[in-house]
């Protein structure tokens, strides 16, 4: 069976179920030593375990995109690059018109992972990008192309391609 998800989806996934057997771990581990001050004690200490565990798994996002997408395997030129940031969890010109052919790159300016994610169609399919890191396109069709992040659903915008 062929798995369909990239390499950040898998990396998110993983720690979902993690954090997921941690949680059931402690909430059977109260439930069966609520009596006496060691049992306090232990259960403060999964607490903790787990609001680190959190911690990591949320703000650590450096082995989520190691590199760079450029689907088309092109370089985009210094006269034909126009940028998008995504900084306070939005995409910082969220309506741009471009003539067809040029290339649009995104850089994340947030601490947090975000992609860029067509609405409808597979134009638009980064992986998950951390702080720093950058996806470009060349859009080779006329037409509108709307999309956000797949993590933040509020985030929206759209390219105009004439």
């Amino acid at each position: 069976m062929k798995n369909n998800c990239g390499e950040g989806e898998q990396v998110i996934i993983q720690r979902y179920i993690l954090l997921h057997y941690l949680y059931i771990f402690h909430a059977h581990y109260l439930l069966m030593n609520t009596n006496g001050k060691a049992g306090v004690i232990a259960g403060i200490v999964i607490v903790v375990l787990l609001v680190v565990a959190v911690g990591y798994f949320l703000f650590n996002s450096n082995n989520l995109n190691s590199q760079n997408e450029n689907p088309t395997n092109e370089t985009p030129s210094a006269s034909s690059q126009n940028t998008v940031e995504i900084k306070d969890f939005k995409f910082v010109s969220n309506k741009i018109t471009i003539k067809q052919g040029e290339t649009i790159t995104w850089i994340n300016k947030d601490s947090m992972v975000h992609t860029v994610t067509s609405d409808s169609g597979s134009e638009l399919d980064s992986l998950s990008l951390s702080q720093g890191q950058t996806y470009s396109y060349t859009f080779n069709s006329v037409g509108t192309f709307d999309y956000h992040c797949t993590f933040h659903s509020s985030m929206k915008a759209k390219i105009i391609v004439e």
